[in-house]
């Protein structure tokens, strides 16, 4: 990697804030990995951003408001790269009902505040060994699970 490019992981990556972060820094050349639930919509994202002239970014499917999904995905981070410059939490949720997850946790709090706190934990090694890492995190505002 040249020495200004960072490596840029961002979840919920394939629509919104979360797309928009990864177009921006895939077209200031950042290494862009992209964690999305859906391969298709991900796919779509991910032509979306090369089109806007940014480098292809990395892919790593999982279901962050699943504990056992989001530390497989830190996993197979941490087996794939060997630094993180920046992580951007940012995959999330409004849901008005109460809805539980195949773990039993209520979604909203599975997927905004638990998958946030076990992906940064999983990647944490990383983070701490890359100088100057940063994180991000933000919830989302509104309810898109199609």
């Amino acid at each position: 990697m040249m020495s200004q490019e960072k490596l840029c992981l961002i979840t919920g990556a394939n629509s919104g804030i979360g797309l928009a972060k990864a177009t921006a820094l895939a077209t200031q050349g950042h290494h862009v990995v992209m964690v999305c639930r859906s391969e298709e919509k991900a796919n779509v994202a991910i032509e979306s951003v090369v089109e806007a002239g940014g480098r292809r970014p990395d892919l790593i499917l999982g279901d962050l408001s699943l504990i056992a999904d989001t530390k497989r995905v830190a996993r197979e981070f941490l087996a794939t790269y060997d630094r993180l410059d920046v992580l951007i939490n940012n995959a999330g949720g409004y849901f008005p009902s109460r809805i539980e997850t195949e773990e039993g946790l209520e979604l909203n709090f599975a997927l905004n505040h638990m998958a946030y706190f076990v992906l940064t934990e999983g990647v944490r090694p990383l983070l701490e060994s890359t100088p100057s890492s940063r994180i991000g995190s933000r919830a989302s505002s509104f309810a898109d699970r199609t």
